[in-house]
């Protein structure tokens, strides 16, 4: 389901994200999930108060859902295998919000909020060991390795919405100009 710019493989050169940052990525799931619950807990609140994000929630338990939804993503982004498992969960968010009509802006400044809440956890709580002389070095590998997965997701997630924005309007355009007959 790659759209626009190519196999992910070629993606993930392109981003420089290596087997060794992959690896990284594996060895701090834990830490990650542990801490995305409450990152989500904020990141959700802050989208409740707009207008234009808001309006993307029935209710508050379809907002919770979201938010599992996105809990579950990130165990997959932090499995580091980015194989059918992960571009089957990145095309769903690219139609979903597609769906909902979620504008880009809204898209990525809702990412910009939880990566940097992400990475504020990272430098605040990844624990490294106390006489660890590398300890910041791990802390900033771990840091710059997230935002890489993190922008490149964005990436194929809005790649996936706009070829879904664009299939869809191939399709309403089909209809206007064949309408099937009543």
């Amino acid at each position: 389901m790659m759209t626009g710019g190519g196999t992910l493989s070629r993606r993930l050169s392109f981003n420089m994200i290596d087997q060794a940052m992959l690896a990284r990525l594996r060895e701090a799931k834990p830490f990650i999930l542990a801490e995305m619950p409450a990152i989500l807990d904020r990141f959700y609140d802050h989208i409740g108060t707009f207008g234009e994000t808001a309006a993307m929630f029935r209710s508050s338990e379809h907002m919770m859902h979201a938010k599992a939804m996105q809990l579950k993503h990130w165990g997959v982004i932090m499995d580091g295998q980015y194989g059918d498992a992960y571009e089957a969960s990145v095309s769903r968010i690219g139609e979903v919000h597609n769906k909902l009509g979620l504008e880009p802006p809204w898209y990525i400044g809702g990412y910009n909020v939880l990566i940097s809440a992400l990475v504020g956890a990272i430098a605040e709580r990844f624990p490294v060991g106390r006489f660890d002389r590398n300890g910041w070095k791990k802390k900033a590998e771990l840091q710059q390795a997230v935002i890489k997965v993190a922008i490149l997701d964005m990436d194929i997630a809005l790649s996936v919405y706009t070829a879904a924005g664009q299939r869809d309007r191939r399709a309403t355009d089909r209809h206007l100009v064949h309408p099937r007959p009543l």
